[in-house]
């Protein structure tokens, strides 16, 4: 039995710690009672630590005996930072992006064709040569008000198809001087031969890798300059002349690593984000009053471009109310938040800027006060707004990286704020005890009044009994009105006893444990948590059975 016992004691303090947990910031401005069940170690249960037992009872079971700091209450550091001497901070992030500038800006397939007549000189001794130069420019602008000024490929396949009426052999050179890769200029050859190749004269090419500078002509032109290096080989035929070079050209599967240019008043697509509020998951009634509560924002910018962000929409929803469901409204709504380009020419480079909104150009003290389950975020983002003309550069995979912070420092106050959690619980192994008594002794150093009260219920989660006639308050320490520090903890000593008829009650009827928690600030005082605050805790139990 007392094997039973001492497994049953550890189940419920492991139990009450899966409440604790989901309290957060709520937890932490104590759920003290709960939390001394919850984040005590194995260690505590020193049997020794028990001061003896009451003449008649079978055998006395010390539950906890130990000292519990914020962090500990918290459990979970992932969400905690720590400021201004130690001040106990809430956040919770969110990373966001916008797609890579590559996967917006496509450079479509495109076609073009051109002719180009040319004589044979006079006297042109047979098996001597003429040389022919032709240029074509072929438009390579995507539209949209996007200049090309140099393009680093990673594909692009060039389709060249040459028709002509000549009669002698030819060799044709083609040459794109703007397009470099290991220092080497893009060159390639294709032989004609008039007596035994019919037309047309097909030649495919991929540039991919070749750094590529591109001609302008006005502001959204941008044109790939071709060079036709024709040598025309005479021979004893007639001359036909004027011959021609028809020259039909296919660019297509164009992808890019590097981009130079300009994109114009590009938009950037942004999608929403949500932020869960645990901390406030599990409140029944009452509110929290954040004094200093923001959100930041802090954007990492490898566009380079400058990037105006405007906060479309901040909203909080509430679960069980959605007509509660709230814009954050403010002067931060009119004033949108400009992230500079990199320097130019900084390719590897990100420019870093921030935005914050806090109490004082929005409305986040009043709408957290309501404690919302959740905050969405949505934002429209431009490049170059207001059509700013500067040189923009990018690599396909450069973005807009954005981190998005709720800061909740615990400096505030509690409006008779009520928390409940319940877990499935049962005293199936105890139906040999007859009567408990517990006995619970506490030393609070949170500036926090605090209360805790368990409930027996049923499968239907009816209430059968309750762990105390009433519940347990841990009273505020108090504070120095300077420093907002406790100076003299406050104490609190109780017991309850479960007599024959109530035990009984509960061992069989109780399927579910729900637990409320109390918490109050002394007169309505703004109070800070820090992270040296404590809870000593003393809790054991007496037992008898039948």
């Amino acid at each position: 039995m007392k094997a039973i016992l001492k497994k049953h004691a550890q189940l419920l303090r492991y139990k009450i710690l899966d409440a604790v947990l989901i309290y957060a910031f709520v937890t932490s401005l104590l759920v003290l009672l709960l939390s001394v069940f919850s984040s005590c170690q194995k260690e505590e249960f020193d049997f020794d630590k028990f001061a003896g037992q009451k003449d008649g009872a079978e055998w006395g079971i010390p539950l906890i005996h130990g000292t519990l700091g914020i962090l500990d209450i918290i459990n979970d550091t992932n969400h905690v930072s720590l400021t201004e001497g130690n001040l106990v901070t809430i956040i919770y992030s969110s990373e966001m992006a916008t797609p890579n500038i590559g996967e917006l800006i496509s450079i479509p397939d495109m076609a073009s064709g051109s002719s180009f007549t040319f004589n044979m000189p006079e006297y042109v001794p047979e098996d001597d040569s003429v040389f022919v130069p032709y240029t074509q420019l072929m438009d390579l602008a995507p539209g949209n008000d996007i200049r090309i000024d140099s393009l680093q490929f990673t594909s692009c396949i060039i389709e060249l198809e040459f028709i002509t009426d000549l009669n002698r052999d030819a060799k044709i050179n083609i040459r794109i001087p703007s397009a470099i890769k290991n220092n080497n200029a893009f060159e390639s050859e294709i032989l004609y031969r008039w007596a035994n190749q019919s037309n047309p004269i097909n030649l495919v090419f991929d540039l991919g890798g070749y750094h590529l500078g591109l001609k302008n002509s006005g502001n959204f032109s941008s044109s790939l300059e071709i060079l036709f290096d024709v040598t025309v080989y005479n021979n004893s035929n007639p001359d036909l002349t004027p011959y021609t070079l028809d020259v039909n050209q296919n660019i297509k599967d164009i992808s890019f690593q590097k981009f130079t240019g300009y994109i114009g008043d590009f938009s950037i697509p942004f999608a929403s984000t949500n932020i869960p509020l645990d901390i406030f998951k599990n409140r029944l009634s009452g509110n929290i009053d954040f004094q200093n509560p923001k959100i930041t924002f802090l954007a990492e910018n490898s566009i380079g471009a400058p990037i105006q962000v405007q906060l479309v929409n901040i909203r909080s929803y509430f679960a069980d109310k959605p007509e509660q469901n709230t814009n954050i409204s403010g002067s931060f709504q009119d004033q949108p938040w400009i992230i500079n380009s990199p320097e130019n020419g900084q390719w590897m480079k990100s420019s870093i800027s921030d935005y914050e909104i806090n109490k004082d150009n929005s409305s986040i003290r009043e709408i957290l006060y309501e404690m919302p389950d959740r905050l969405s975020f949505s934002a429209k983002v431009i490049a170059n707004p207001n059509a700013y003309p500067v040189p923009n550069f990018f690599y396909n995979e450069s973005n807009v990286k954005m981190t998005m912070d709720v800061e909740l420092p615990l400096h505030g106050m509690t409006e008779n704020l009520v928390l409940q959690d319940k877990f499935q619980f049962n005293f199936d192994d105890l139906e040999k005890l007859k009567s408990a008594e517990f006995k619970v002794n506490l030393i609070n150093s949170f500036p926090v009044n605090s209360g805790l009260q368990v409930y027996f219920a049923d499968a239907d989660l009816n209430i059968i009994d309750s762990l105390f006639s009433s519940p347990i308050f841990a009273e505020a320490g108090e504070t120095d009105p300077e420093t907002m520090k406790v100076v003299s903890p406050g104490q609190t000593s109780i017991a309850n006893i479960f007599e024959e008829a109530r035990f009984e009650m509960i061992k069989y009827e109780t399927k579910n444990i729900l637990v409320h928690c109390f918490l109050d600030t002394p007169d309505n005082t703004v109070i800070k948590i820090f992270a040296d605050n404590y809870l000593d805790v003393q809790i054991g139990a007496l037992y008898t059975k039948y």
